[in-house]
């Protein structure tokens, strides 16, 4: 299954929720009526609707259909849509800071690594490498303080998700069998699959809220004031109530088709996906077979739980319906197909990018990476040989500085140590003035601590460090933010020199600083982008086609997948002009990333190889996009 097949997946996984979305409202709508009507007419007349009947000569039915008009079934429609509408708006917001939220809303626990058990720390090397390997920033790591084996990725972009786990987890599986489990949530994010389960809860909440205002009637309806009152008034709330458990009940229904539908095949390419990871289906399979002989299984005892239960690496709530419309498939189906013996497929020789090769003078950003280059999984591919590379990459970093990636204060020292490190030294001392008097002074006391090792370091340590920190940023203000954003700026152009490192950094620090939250943002088509798009690919072109006789011809060629950009002259092309592009693209259609992604794919390789700056370029642009899924890209 590679990235854009199981994208065109997602947008037939979407079509079909938006037709079960409709059919939830449309049955929530068709029973409330029914409830409706029949309430009103036990309210009005008691037990004087049979008399009725029999004065008019119709039967119950007969009668109900005659007090049937469409002001009724458009007053119910107007409020159910809207009391499901208002429902997944605010869960939305009580949602709004991704992952985080969610960890919340289960009683998490983050875990940090100056403080972590041995156990612990086994944990965090293993999300740390495979984060590293796959190019992306270091999710924060929550612990549950759950008997069960089960575990999970949220978020709304890669940049915000978090990975939960059990205790029962770190107690029961070995490192191999961590790896497969981390393998399997990381692949939802790379594939995202994650920002659907977001929306999922959000939707969810909406159809499932009038079962819930149900029960609160029956409850009330024998309680209070209902005792005092008539007999048919307190039926009448007790029938009403009853109806909208049952309307409810509907929802509840249509809740569990919409996540079985989309959750199930998710969760074996998810599977297939950690064992291509890790090149070890045992890992995933053990993981697996430890949940089938654990006393717990994967149950969580969180009342929250089923809420979020098509998060899971296993099912998480157990019950009758869960066993006819399961999120996940039988586990002894999914442990049969990782060990039914199929050939694994072998990795690309392409995986491997080729070493730094420096750029023309005459091309953008010509001085900047020196000769130290970067990791070859600096391209994003998760592979044996990149977690292997990672971990020895990891290794050699500094460990009191890695230790301190999670602290909100040595966060930004760290960021702020790295954009003094590539500037001259002339211009150090003016920056690091600035920062004396504009920055927090914790933070400039562990600036002053850090900056000399900072130094030290080569390019490629400093990207690896960056994807360390990115994640702490979320947990500061919208203040703290706005400040540090700014700081970063002045020291970008305090030097005058603007490098592709410098724009890749301060692109993925204004990213990791956007709010958490997917707000609904009409996406764009390629029509309506044709500008930034034309920029950033004449960026890219103009960047690796130096030397070649005809590169308008070639662009065209390349760019056939959106066919309205054209090559714009390489003199009016300034880093400005890329940001402000990247800004727009943040909203080009979903499916039309990994497209544009692909072509700057193609552009790059047309001088037959990718350097370093030019995966540093596509490692930034994937995670700005939201789009990380590199793999099937490179290789």
């Amino acid at each position: 299954m590679d990235f854009y097949h199981h994208q065109d997946l997602a947008r037939r996984n979407t079509a079909l929720l938006v037709v079960l979305l409709i059919l939830a409202v449309t049955a929530l709508i068709a029973v409330t009526v029914v409830f409706t009507t029949l309430f009103i007419h036990y309210f009005q007349l008691g037990s004087g609707i049979h008399l009725e009947a029999a004065e008019s000569g119709q039967n119950l039915w007969h009668l109900w259909l005659s007090r049937l008009n469409l002001q009724l079934v458009g007053g119910v429609s107007v409020v159910i849509i809207a009391t499901v509408v208002i429902a997944s708006q605010l869960k939305a917001k009580q949602l709004r800071r991704g992952g985080e939220a969610v960890a919340a809303a289960l009683d998490g626990r983050l875990l940090s690594r100056d403080l972590a058990s041995p156990q612990q720390s086994v944990l965090l090397n293993v999300v740390e490498e495979m984060a590293i390997a796959s190019g992306m920033p270091v999710p924060a790591v929550y612990l549950f303080d759950e008997p069960a084996i089960n575990a999970f990725a949220a978020g709304y972009r890669p940049t915000d998700a978090v990975i939960g786990i059990t205790q029962g987890a770190l107690d029961a599986l070995t490192r191999e069998q961590l790896q497969g489990v981390i393998a399997h949530e990381f692949s939802h994010i790379l594939h995202g699959d994650m920002r659907l389960n977001m929306r999922l809860i959000s939707l969810l909440s909406g159809i499932t809220i009038i079962g819930g205002i149900g029960q609160l009637l029956m409850r009330s309806s024998g309680s209070g004031v209902h005792r005092r009152s008539d007999k048919n008034n307190r039926m009448g709330f007790l029938v009403f109530g009853l109806g909208l458990v049952i309307i409810g009940f509907a929802g509840t229904v249509f809740g569990k088709i919409i996540t079985a539908a989309t959750s199930r095949q998710r969760e074996f390419l998810a599977d297939a996906s950690a064992v291509q990871y890790t090149r070890n289906p045992n890992g995933i399979a053990g993981a697996l077979s430890a949940i089938q002989n654990n006393t717990y299984g994967s149950q969580w005892q969180h009342h929250n739980a089923l809420e979020f239960s098509h998060l899971f690496f296993g099912q998480a709530a157990h019950s009758w319906m869960n066993r006819v419309f399961a999120t996940h498939p039988p586990l002894a189906q999914r442990i049969a197909r990782l060990q039914q013996g199929r050939p694994l497929p072998t990795p690309s020789s392409s995986s491997t990018p080729s070493q730094f090769t420096p750029q023309p003078n005459n091309s953008p950003d010509s001085a900047d990476l020196q000769s130290v280059g970067f990791a070859p999984f600096s391209a994003g591919l998760l592979t044996p040989k990149t977690l292997e590379q990672a971990q020895v990459e990891i290794a050699g970093l500094p460990n009191f500085m890695v230790t301190q990636s999670s602290d909100i204060f040595s966060a930004r020292a760290i960021i702020y140590g790295i954009l003094l490190s590539v500037m001259h030294t002339s211009d150090r001392a003016q920056a690091f003035d600035y920062l004396r008097k504009r920055s927090h002074p914790a933070v400039f006391k562990r600036l002053n601590k850090t900056a000399t090792t900072t130094l030290s370091l080569t390019r490629s340590q400093h990207w690896l460090l960056l994807l360390e920190t990115l994640p702490t940023l979320k947990q500061l203000s919208g203040q703290q933010k706005s400040v540090f954003v700014s700081n970063c700026e002045f020291i970008i152009r305090q030097d005058k020199k603007f490098t592709l490192f410098e724009w890749c950094l301060s692109e993925l620090v204004k990213q990791s600083c956007m709010p958490s939250d997917d707000s609904i943002v009409r996406a764009l088509t390629p029509n309506q982008l044709t500008q930034p798009l034309s920029q950033l690919l004449s960026f890219v072109a103009h960047s690796n086609w130096v030397n070649l006789i005809e590169p308008a011809k070639r662009y065209a060629e390349l760019t056939q997948p959106f066919p309205q950009v054209q090559l714009i002259d390489k003199a009016v092309i300034q880093f400005s002009m890329l940001s402000n592009s990247l800004d727009k693209l943040r909203y080009l259609q979903p499916l039309q990333k990994p497209k544009l992604l692909k072509v700057i794919v193609a552009i790059m390789r047309e001088d037959g190889k990718i350097t370093d700056n030019e995966l540093m370029l596509l490692r930034t642009l994937s995670l700005c996009l939201d789009c990380p899924g590199l793999d099937d890209m490179l290789n």
